[in-house]
């Protein structure tokens, strides 16, 4: 019964995880470039192609952080059952 409850955890972990880095991309690059494209429209200016840029690094940027904190966490629990 453990195994069946501990796959199932994983499993949703896993699926929060993936959950996560998907909103961690898109928030930002949507945001820039509705920025962008407000900023472009309002003031007749070129924004919108560098703020969809940054939006992009922005995106990636939040990505890594997210996913090194993961894998700090999975070794942190790794170790912490190896100790036992």
């Amino acid at each position: 019964m453990k195994k069946k409850n501990g796959y199932k955890k994983s499993v949703y972990r896993t699926l929060a995880m993936i959950t996560q880095i998907g909103v961690s991309m898109l928030t930002p690059i949507l945001v820039f470039t509705f920025l962008g494209a407000w900023i472009d429209e309002k003031f007749h200016t070129t924004w919108f192609p560098v703020l969809v840029v940054l939006g992009i690094a922005g995106g990636f940027q939040s990505v890594y952080t997210l996913t090194k904190h993961i894998n700090e966490d999975e070794e942190d629990q790794e170790s912490d059952k190896e100790a036992k």
